[in-house]
């Protein structure tokens, strides 16, 4: 009977070992580099600030700043406590030669709405700022009736007619917070002769109150 036979076990050498080992840890040594090279970028921007995500632009300021280009007075409609402004920016006329003003704001809900203004408006200009938004009807507000823009999966719209001007309010926010905007807006619109372009603290407590009845 034969007897079974031992499978030899592989012998190496310390030197056959180190080039075996050589790659695995020359590929854990560039590992660790690149890590650590990541590692300050991904520090600064892993928690960003808090103040990143609460812009609150002086509207004013700038809507003063960019009176002297613009053939109107740029809104800088005064707002209850708990809205934000992102942004405000003149834009000029580019190939379709028209030039607006536009403000963004964070509502006291966290919504989005903007303002845009203009007294150059046409019909292709008017419909690439509404996203080519159908006109669903009419909303009266404090006695001006707006056009209600609005389609399936696009932000809604609300546009004014006033003086040789025309006002775009856009965004997510609920039907209480665009009526406070536009009531804050058409008092601004309405002032734009005297001192300010924005309403009095008197005008926007009216304006609450009515949006909130």
């Amino acid at each position: 009977m034969n007897e079974p036979r031992e499978t030899p076990t592989p012998v190496i050498t310390d030197q056959q070992a180190k080039r075996v080992n050589a790659p695995i840890g020359g590929m854990i040594i560039s590992v660790l580099v690149c890590a650590l090279a990541f590692l300050p970028i991904w520090l600064l921007n892993a928690f960003p600030k808090e103040e990143t995500y609460q812009r609150n632009i002086n509207v004013q300021a700038e809507a003063e700043r960019v009176a002297p280009v613009a053939k109107f007075q740029p809104l800088s409609p005064q707002l209850p406590n708990g809205w934000t402004s992102n942004f405000a920016r003149w834009t000029s006329g580019g190939a379709d030669g028209v030039s607006y003003w536009e403000v963004g704001f964070v509502t006291a809900a966290h919504e989005f709405l903007s303002i845009t203004q203009t007294a150059e408006a046409n019909p292709t200009w008017l419909a690439q700022q509404t996203e080519e938004a159908p006109r669903v009807g009419q909303r009266t507000i404090d006695g001006h009736s707006w056009t209600i823009r609005h389609q399936p999966e696009v932000e809604r719209s609300l546009v004014l007619e006033w003086k040789g001007t025309t006002v775009i309010i856009t965004g997510t926010a609920s039907d209480q917070e665009f009526d406070i905007l536009a009531s804050a807006v058409t008092d601004g619109l309405a002032s734009a002769g005297g001192s300010s372009s924005g309403p009095s603290p008197e005008a926007t407590s009216q304006a609450i109150s009515r949006a909130t009845q």
